[in-house]
């Protein structure tokens, strides 16, 4: 390893916290653009400090800023240039360990999905007055704006996709960090009876038998969930469908979920297609077929 020991590590934690920072608000000048560092005199590099964060939280068209799905940095094109540091250090695993247990220390405390929506609300109340005044004199509101990709009628509808943007990111970092549940059998027929069980390397696990998500606010079980017991395992006695998550401290799996069948359920037309897309060119088909 190139880390010599626990100290150098240490010495490493800008660079980890500059990371997440990219990371969390997959901000598109992010590592290349406005990537600042210093270092005292004699001393060591360090990374910062943050900057330039407009093109952050979904407020970008493009290198999928819109998507709170999917980690920024493999859409750089040209690593060497843009992302010069950190593949080699993410080529040690002390590194890689440091950073999963710095994420872990910053979800119980300073992000905090609550804690961060909270801040949101106490910022957007402050400029209430002020954005009034400013959307009467620049007149952006619903207009596209480069490089917005979501555009809102009101300021309340860009606050909201905001506060939305920023809890689907956090969640799907969250699933980064922990193995998402096993179930022994992945749905399908089963005889009434079966006994379903879940395992994971790490973590305690939820489930929901009834279609709701075991994940609730504020990273907390729902009040639908049901802590899983090993010794118990799941009965299944009906047709069911089974929806787990690993909880490891704050931070959830994404969701694995399955379906079990006992019994055929009838046939219902639930939905009828109205005003279908036009068939492909050469199909003996017109659109009123499929009506």
């Amino acid at each position: 390893k190139f880390l010599a020991n626990r100290s150098e590590i240490e010495r490493l934690g800008s660079f980890i916290d500059q990371h997440i920072l990219v990371e969390l608000a997959k901000n598109i000048d992010g590592y290349r653009l406005s990537a600042f560092m210093f270092k005292d005199r004699e001393g060591k590099l360090n990374m910062g400090p943050a900057w330039d964060y407009n093109l952050s939280l979904g407020n970008a068209d493009y290198l999928e800023g819109w998507n709170p799905v999917g980690w920024y940095y493999p859409l750089l094109g040209n690593p060497a240039q843009e992302y010069p540091w950190y593949p080699r250090l993410f080529q040690d695993p002390a590194f890689i360990q440091k950073y999963k247990e710095r994420w872990i220390a910053l979800r119980g405390d300073v992000v905090k999905t609550g804690k961060l929506i909270q801040q949101i609300d106490d910022l957007a109340s402050y400029l209430e007055e002020a954005q009034q005044r400013n959307f009467l004199k620049w007149r952006t509101l619903g207009t596209y704006v480069w490089p917005n990709k979501f555009i809102g009628k009101t300021y309340a509808e860009e606050i909201g996709f905001m506060k939305g943007w920023l809890r689907d990111r956090i969640a799907w970092m969250d699933s980064t960090f922990v193995s998402p549940p096993v179930l022994s059998k992945a749905g399908g027929a089963v005889e009434p009876g079966f006994q379903l069980t879940i395992t994971a390397p790490a973590g305690d696990i939820y489930y929901t038998l009834n279609g709701g998500d075991p994940r609730g606010a504020d990273e907390a079980p729902s009040a639908d969930s049901l802590a899983y017991n090993p010794a118990d395992g799941i009965t299944i006695t009906a047709n069911t469908r089974v929806r787990a998550r690993v909880k490891v401290g704050f931070i959830w799996s994404i969701l694995k979920e399955a379906t079990f069948i006992t019994q055929v359920p009838p046939l219902v037309i639930a939905e009828l297609m109205y005003n279908p897309a036009p068939p492909p060119d050469g199909s003996a088909y017109r659109a009123v077929d499929f009506e």
